[in-house]
């Protein structure tokens, strides 16, 4: 199976190199795998990930909430998939 290429692009600063992005890419190669789903039907994939971190005043040096909305768009040769999801994540911050 031919490896999905991947590019990440951050709104404000442009295209990134981010680990995730790299882990999601092998990711669905093995969803793919699994599926039987032929590289060569697999016309283009799309994942957005939203986030914003001010719908619950904290304080921002110790602790976050980020408010995660994502949506995905996979357009093989037959057919559209598309998902949504949302979801919320707290991450508090080390000390130090």
């Amino acid at each position: 199976m031919t490896r999905c290429s991947a590019l990440s692009t951050h709104a404000t600063v442009g295209d990134l190199r981010l680990s995730m992005v790299e882990e999601f890419r092998g990711w669905l190669s093995q969803q793919m795998e699994q599926a039987k789903v032929e590289s060569n039907v697999f016309h283009r994939g799309t994942l957005s990930l939203q986030y914003k971190t001010d719908r619950v005043a904290t304080d921002r040096t110790r602790i976050l909430l980020f408010d995660l909305e994502c949506a995905s768009q996979f357009v093989l040769a037959d057919q559209v998939i598309e998902g949504h999801a949302a979801s919320a994540l707290w991450h508090q911050r080390q000390a130090g």
